[in-house]
């Protein structure tokens, strides 16, 4: 993990570094091949996969077996697989390694059902490179603010229904935005947000609502460069980690709502990792390599 100081703070914060989200995104897509083909793992620890020097996780040829397919078996190779990424940033970082809160909703998912969740698991945000998580949270919002938005009017013009101010969709969306009562008093608390929010005239319309922070989630996504021409040093990416330490789990939140709300898949974020190259792989008839 790396750790950095946060844009307009006096703190800093802890990210996974962009090998480790490689390498452990790289584990998920192997496991998830071989669900497709339909075979289970009958475990998956350090003594079955190994690390390449390229960081990717491959398979101990002789050290694993195969079972068939089966809703049980899905689930124990992402307990599996959650125990395993646990060991090895314990064993890199000491046994008080605190997780990233991202990362941690990741590692919630599998132990608490990697079949229900699977699909959430293999495009999960914490684990996006950190150039794409800008793009995944612009989809993110143009699906909720936007196009819900559109539908929900349209539908409402259909039944010949007045529209409410949030339909059953958006307001099960609403309730799992996090930072509720607080995100204003985080980004007012931030020096970079505040004389941010001031140059684009923004602080006295806030009231602190929830879809009021994904607009300005938005808003310094868009402008981020706006305080260079009133003399600020900073660069872009230093305005993306900003966000995430302010709220790291927000955008984990939002594809966590979308999912139970049936809409995930249409965001195809999958499309947001790099250099995926997910192979059907080959079984012999004894269930190894």
């Amino acid at each position: 993990m790396e750790t950095y100081n946060v844009l307009g703070q006096e703190w800093t914060f802890t990210k996974l570094k962009e090998q480790t989200k490689y390498l452990f995104d790289s584990l998920i897509v192997l496991v998830e091949s071989f669900h497709e083909a339909g075979y289970c793992f009958s475990q998956i620890s350090t003594s079955t996969v190994l690390v390449t020097s390229s960081w990717k996780f491959v398979l101990l040829e002789g050290c694993f077996a195969l079972n068939n397919w089966s809703v049980e078996g899905v689930r124990k190779d992402y307990r599996d697989i959650a125990v395993l990424f646990r060991k090895l940033l314990s064993e890199s970082m000491g046994e008080e390694t605190v997780h990233p809160p991202d990362f941690g909703m990741l590692l919630s998912l599998m132990e608490k059902d990697g079949f229900r969740y699977k699909y959430l698991i293999g495009t999960h945000v914490s684990l996006l490179p950190d150039d794409n998580i800008n793009i995944a949270y612009m989809k993110i919002h143009e699906f909720i603010r936007k196009i819900l938005l559109a539908e929900e009017k349209d539908k409402a013009r259909q039944l010949k229904l007045g529209i409410t101010r949030y339909s059953t969709i958006s307001t099960r969306i609403r309730r799992r935005i996090p930072y509720k009562n607080i995100w204003l008093t985080k980004a007012r608390s931030n020096s970079f947000m505040t004389a941010f929010l001031e140059q684009n005239e923004r602080n006295m319309e806030l009231g602190g609502t929830y879809f009021e922070l994904l607009d300005t989630i938005r808003h310094f996504l868009c402008h981020r460069l706006d305080l260079l021409k009133l003399g600020f040093r900073y660069k872009a990416n230093e305005v993306d980690r900003m966000w995430y330490a302010e709220f790291p789990t927000l955008l984990a939140e939002l594809q966590l709502a979308l999912f139970l709300v049936g809409r995930l898949e249409e965001l195809e974020l999958e499309k947001n990792f790099m250099n995926r190259k997910p192979m059907r792989p080959k079984v012999s008839s004894h269930g190894t390599f």
